[in-house]
């Protein structure tokens, strides 16, 4: 039985849903020390000025906070502002119109945690992809092994592709808006 441990990640990239894919159990690990300017509250999508990285502002924290600890920040709209970016970038895709009644609920809502806030993400995007594995918090401080899995050629074209080329490492979103259904079989 293979285990993967995961830090926690805001709309997680197509490498992390990959490596999700190669494992049969899968825990977030909640209890290290919180590290800025990382994918736990970090994702990048491909507009039409190229990358955007999106980042959902956390609450002031103090150093060696754990990550279960740490709460959004809503003293600014970031969630307008998201949207508004990932329905400009992907508007135009394929499938995200499928799709955005899915995500619409998370820019909307406001989940006082980060890691509960990503947590339900995930579960809605294993869902949709159909990815029935257990995901669960980490009991206790576990080390996390998504190193050892490299990412494969995906096999989808992107919308801004042919002005950036193909742009890896971006949220599964744009896998989703790209490739609707078929979106599973480019992770294997």
């Amino acid at each position: 039985m293979s285990k993967l441990i995961l830090p926690t990640a805001y709309f997680p990239s197509i490498e992390y849903i990959q490596a999700i894919v190669q494992a049969e159990t899968i825990e977030i690990e909640v209890h290290e020390s919180f590290p800025k300017q990382t994918f736990r509250n970090r994702t990048r999508i491909l507009s039409a000025n190229g990358i955007l990285p999106l980042t959902v502002p956390v609450c002031q924290y103090a150093n060696h906070e754990i990550t279960k600890n740490i709460k959004i920040s809503y003293h600014e709209n970031w969630q307008k502002k998201h949207w508004a970016a990932i329905l400009s970038a992907y508007n135009r895709s394929p499938f995200f119109e499928f799709f955005k009644d899915y995500f619409v609920g998370f820019y909307e809502k406001k989940t006082p945690f980060l890691v509960d806030y990503n947590q339900e993400m995930l579960e809605r995007i294993l869902g949709i992809l159909k990815i029935l594995k257990p995901v669960s918090f980490a009991e206790d401080f576990q080390k996390n092994n998504m190193a050892c899995f490299e990412s494969k050629p995906y096999g989808y074209t992107q919308v801004f592709e042919s002005k950036y080329g193909f742009t890896p490492s971006l949220s599964v979103l744009d896998l989703l808006s790209n490739k609707g259904n078929y979106a599973k079989e480019c992770l294997y």
